[in-house]
């Protein structure tokens, strides 16, 4: 009972519904299954009305109970729980919204209860953290965009966040907790890392090393797609910093600084919600150093884009094949010093091409993006697979990029998914004229270490690039 590996429409609902009710399905069927899902989902939920459960079988609708998005919660519970859940968890982000899913996901009716007293295995006290009382504050203004269905989740998501405004950090050595359903046991008592229960997050260590647990945990909770990527860009963030990301990006219920900030402090940024001009693709970091002096201007001149040198490098920076890299630095990249906003274009202009140009050797259609675009520059297509670049580019050497907060997010969706899409940073440097070729090295994964400034700054430094050529 094969799948084809390019069917067309017709063939691939025939052969989903040719799979027997409750039969368990192996590793490669489910793979094909949840792949033509995610192809054809409306097709499936409501033409067919059937789908894959948590058990990996294929139940119809009726049957379903509930719904999952989250792997790791479903796979702590019981395993007549999981045949009553529909599987959602291979869509990228929240692409499964498409579908007119009436059932209440699983992940927001379980209740974790501490397994034993954590309070026990703590010589700590709570701690606040000024992140936990901002990041709560933006959260609980949050205002809705006016449709009935959103209004209930944002009201939802206004009243955790003003949980979260009150909650305090707990450090434990030890961590277990049960999770339960309409007030009966759901699983069995699993270890965790991370959990935010009542008004405390309670952590099997400290903050930094479980930086990505915390999201995951805060994320978990709350509803709104606006709330879990304030959620994921905000977290261990300066207060000042949350208070110019909610400013930039979100629409919030007016209301004094204190109550959404958590903070007696004065104000330092005047808070004018919802009525920010200023671009969202603008790196975050803070005040504005324009009054310099600057020197003055000298015209670049780069490289063709269609005849340069071009080295696809799998070195990690600072070396080179032969041997440690001398120098480096910001090298004069788009945000480099003393370039106009036309260098700039140029640059990229240049940068983009040089990307395209290696991708159209290796058989992918490439469509160019256009200027702002939603944290990718090149979609590139090949084998029904799909690649997001951002590009960055620079006239010399450059150890770091800076990352705009719509390029994050989109990095940090397709990190959190299963799907197929993928996003990659290709660093272009070498632009300038001169007999150095082009050097392109790319990344897929992000190090925490990596990011741990005020502001997007990434230093590929500290991140390993891909290896295939």
């Amino acid at each position: 009972m094969g799948l084809k590996e390019q069917p067309g429409r017709g063939d691939a609902l025939k052969w989903f519904k040719s799979i027997p009710l409750r039969s368990q399905l192996d590793d490669k069927l489910k793979r094909d299954l949840k792949k033509l899902l995610n192809r054809y989902p409306q097709d499936a939920w409501v033409d067919l009305n059937r789908w894959i459960n948590c058990n990996g079988q294929i139940m119809e609708l009726e049957d379903f109970q509930w719904a999952s998005s989250d792997k790791e919660v479903f796979n702590s519970l019981f395993p007549d729980i999981r045949q009553r859940t529909v599987d959602l968890s291979f869509f990228r982000d929240e692409d499964y919204r498409i579908l007119p899913v009436k059932l209440p996901m699983i992940e927001n009716c379980l209740e974790l209860r501490l397994d034993g007293d954590a309070e026990k295995y703590s010589t700590y006290e709570p701690t606040s953290h000024e992140w936990i009382s901002a990041l709560g504050g933006v959260l609980s203004r949050l205002q809705n965009s006016g449709d009935d269905a959103d209004m209930e989740m944002v009201s939802s998501d206004c009243l955790k966040g003003e949980k979260l405004r009150d909650t305090k950090y707990y450090i434990t050595s030890l961590l277990k907790a049960e999770p339960y359903l309409e007030d009966k046991p759901a699983g069995e008592a699993q270890d965790y890392d991370v959990l935010w229960i009542e008004k405390l997050i309670y952590a099997k260590g400290n903050a930094v090393a479980w930086h990505k647990l915390i999201v995951k945990e805060l994320s978990r909770k709350f509803t709104t797609s606006q709330a879990k990527q304030t959620i994921q860009v905000c977290v261990d963030r300066p207060r000042e910093w949350i208070m110019k990301y909610a400013n930039s990006h979100l629409l919030l219920k007016a209301d004094e600084y204190k109550k959404v900030t958590g903070s007696t402090e004065p104000i330092k940024h005047p808070l004018i919600l919802g009525t920010s001009t200023e671009n969202k693709d603008t790196p975050i970091p803070g005040g504005d150093k324009d009054d310099k002096p600057k020197p003055p201007h000298k015209p670049i001149r780069l490289k063709n884009s269609d005849k340069a040198e071009i080295i696809i490098s799998t070195l990690p920076k600072g070396i080179t094949s032969d041997g440690p890299r001398v120098g480096g630095g910001k090298g004069g990249g788009i945000g480099g010093t003393n370039l106009s906003n036309e260098d700039k274009l140029k640059i990229e202009e240049c940068s983009r091409k040089c990307v395209k140009r290696e991708l159209e050797k290796k058989d992918y259609v490439v469509e160019e993006m256009p200027q702002q675009n939603q944290g990718f520059d090149l979609r590139a297509t090949k084998d029904g697979n799909e690649l997001r670049i951002e590009v960055k580019g620079h006239l010399h050497e450059s150890n770091v990029v800076e990352l705009t907060v719509r390029e994050y997010e989109e990095y940090l969706k397709w990190q959190s998914s299963e799907s197929l899409i993928k996003w990659q940073l290709w660093n272009v440097e070498n632009l300038d004229e001169g007999p150095r070729p082009v050097i392109i090295t790319r990344y897929e994964i992000i190090n925490d270490e990596a990011m741990r400034g005020k502001n997007f700054s990434l230093d590929l430094r500290q991140c390993k690039p891909i290896t295939e050529k």
